[in-house]
């Protein structure tokens, strides 16, 4: 959604910026009102037509919402003794999720990928200023750059979800990052050309490999209460990057930025050494659950809320 956000707000601001003052309004104010209105307008439409659970929509028929209850049935952990309480969380998976070392390699993935994503989108517009064009056209020509990343992005998802494979997909979208931002960091400011496909290659990456992340921390811990915890942590961390965008990307380092594309070079490669951790930690974890005695099997299926520890979960990898 970020990206498809990106390719409507580069030549917005293009546009903009061209319009001058209309009815007594400044550049901010415009689009402050473009790109608030679109999405009060969607916010009334999904109010009215989105039901809460599928019985209560009119837009689907019998079958299809069986389907989807059944989904949202099987959703709910096996052994998940939280549904039979009044209660509306659980603090049992709170704890677990506070506790599991996967979730903190995850946000340790996440981190790595957002970052590079808050801070390269600041910079670009001033990467490509500096190819003899005025400052409004740098919007315009950042639209192209976007756009093939989102296409990227779209074919990087289907792939992952065709195979139901998340690992290496993250650590192949992050490899081409990593190979945009060296190319960046040697290039410096030679060649306009070589600085616009080199960010082509980093957003390539950067942008396919977060939905996929997401996905992948989602699909791998059960427990409505546990899931919602860890995906509230996965997001409050890795949008920590954007706390910091100015400090790894200071005027004083341009035209080439050097210091930062290593910067975000270097969180990719701690973001890509964690994927393939947490993926060897998620097979061998499974390898064991396979083999488990009967012992062994009814003393990890006794425990309460077993969440995503249950015998019989399988991560994904």
């Amino acid at each position: 959604m970020e990206n498809i956000f990106k390719i409507y707000f580069a030549p917005q601001s293009y546009g903009i910026t061209q319009i001058g003052s209309i009815a007594g309004l400044r550049d901010w104010q415009w689009i402050f009102i473009l790109e608030g209105l679109p999405i009060t307008v969607l916010g009334i439409i999904i109010y009215i037509f989105l039901g809460n659970i599928p019985q209560t929509v009119q837009w689907l028929n019998n079958c299809e919402k069986e389907l989807l209850t059944n989904i949202l049935r099987e959703d709910v952990a096996k052994g998940n003794d939280a549904l039979n309480s009044d209660s509306w969380i659980s603090w049992r998976q709170v704890k677990y999720a506070l506790t599991d070392r996967r979730i903190y390699l995850h946000m340790l993935i996440g981190i790595g990928n957002v970052t590079p994503i808050l801070c390269f989108s600041l910079v670009l517009p001033l990467l490509l200023s500096g190819a003899h064009v005025s400052a409004h056209l740098t919007h315009f020509m950042a639209a192209p750059i976007y756009v093939i990343a989102g296409i990227s992005c779209l074919l990087g998802t289907y792939s992952s979800s065709l195979y139901n494979e998340h690992g290496f997909h993250i650590g192949f979208c992050l490899f081409v990052s990593l190979i945009g931002f060296i190319t960046l960091i040697f290039v410096g400011d030679q060649s306009k050309i070589a600085i616009y496909i080199s960010s082509s290659i980093a957003f390539c990456g950067i942008f396919t490999a977060f939905p996929i992340v997401l996905s992948w921390s989602t699909k791998n811990i059960d427990g409505h209460t546990k899931r919602t915890m860890a995906i509230c942590c996965f997001v409050a961390m890795s949008n920590i990057g954007g706390t910091i965008k100015f400090i790894v990307y200071p005027e004083v380092d341009k035209p080439t930025y050097r210091r930062g594309h290593s910067i975000c070079a270097g969180v990719i490669a701690v973001a890509l050494l964690n994927t393939f951790i947490l993926r060897r930690s998620l097979m061998k974890e499974n390898q064991r659950r396979q083999f488990l005695s009967i012992d062994e099997y009814d003393r990890e299926e006794a425990v309460e809320e077993p969440c995503d520890k249950h015998p019989d979960f399988r991560y994904v990898l």
